[in-house]
């Protein structure tokens, strides 16, 4: 359910030019015209999420929007849009909705929410297995071997204190990502655990995936921002991917504006942002009238790029 008369007159207010314009209005139609049958669930959630992209801080596009669905919990059971339905105890764990992301051809992702999920030998075989069936292989060997160094249960690897808080499923290239939540405010250990995705430290890709890890280092210590790393799996193992998610959290409402523009301010910094839609981004939300959020920050060193992602999104007028 979009409210397109609240999007509308954030339109016609002028200032988000670079947030949201007629032909996000007329991609979000087309959406729903070529998706009835997602569109006519009573599982739909109010409102819409933008996800704006840029490749090497340049050909930054719009393309892709996100839709909230509730979803059954407790039941060790996820049912995927193309209706296919997955058993796994990890499944146990899913919190009450996921976000169902489409661009120009359809359903590209869904984004499995779930309860921080503590990685200790039984669940990496739950979670390892679990994504195995997702993308139709038996080759997840290097995922579990990482999972395993990076368990924060057993006294070897004494010292981890990663979770699994979300589960991205990507259909246009058949991988899958792992959001690995840093429950305590503080970037320990973080370069071994990049250490061992980015094996060659003469590669870019482990000088960029360090490199933005020297950059964010001060969200990690921040207790009003949530933070995590991010991996990506693929048909053959783990992929040269290292991402890093940046997010207000949820437990400092009080300081959610103060660290939307701390998070935005430091991508500006860095140039994985333009200033101007970091100020766009500010005003989004603090435009009176309007159920607008800013979601989260996401940058990733993919082989010898840096990309980044933005998120933000409206829930009708207020």
């Amino acid at each position: 359910m979009v409210d397109f008369e609240a999007l509308k007159k954030l339109i016609s207010t002028n200032s988000f030019k670079d947030l949201v314009n007629q032909q996000d209005i007329t991609n979000i139609q087309s959406i729903i015209e070529n998706n009835p049958d997602f569109f006519n669930q009573k599982r739909l959630l109010p409102g819409v999420m933008f996800i704006q992209e840029a490749n090497n801080k340049v050909n930054q596009e719009r393309t892709k929007y996100g839709f909230r669905v509730s979803q059954p919990t407790g039941v060790g059971q996820w049912q995927d849009t193309k209706g296919v339905i997955y058993n796994s105890k990890f499944l146990n764990y899913l919190i009450g909705e996921k976000n169902v992301i489409f661009d120009s051809e359809g359903i590209a992702e869904e984004i499995i929410f779930c309860e921080s999920v503590p990685l200790f030998s039984e669940s990496i075989e739950y979670i390892t297995t679990f994504i195995s069936e997702v993308l139709k292989t038996e080759q997840l060997t290097p995922l579990s071997e990482f999972l395993h160094k990076i368990d924060g249960i057993s006294d070897e690897y004494e010292g981890h204190d990663y979770f699994v808080r979300q589960i991205f499923i990507n259909y246009r290239n058949n991988t899958a990502k792992l959001w690995l939540y840093k429950e305590t405010n503080n970037n320990e250990r973080l370069k071994e655990l990049v250490d061992h995705i980015a094996t060659n430290k003469t590669s870019r890709f482990w000088q960029n995936a360090n490199g933005i890890a020297d950059c964010c280092q001060d969200r990690f210590y921040d207790q009003s921002t949530l933070t995590g790393v991010i991996i990506e799996i693929s048909k053959d193992g783990l992929s040269d991917y290292v991402g890093y998610n940046f997010q207000p959290s949820p437990e400092n409402t009080d300081k959610y504006k103060e660290t939307s523009n701390i998070i935005l301010s430091d991508a500006v910094r860095w140039e994985w942002l333009s200033e101007t839609d970091t100020l766009q981004v500010n005003q989004w939300i603090d435009h009176v009238g309007f159920n607008n959020i800013f979601i989260g920050f996401q940058v990733e060193s993919v082989s010898s790029e840096i990309n980044s992602r933005i998120i933000y999104g409206n829930a009708g007028l207020r």
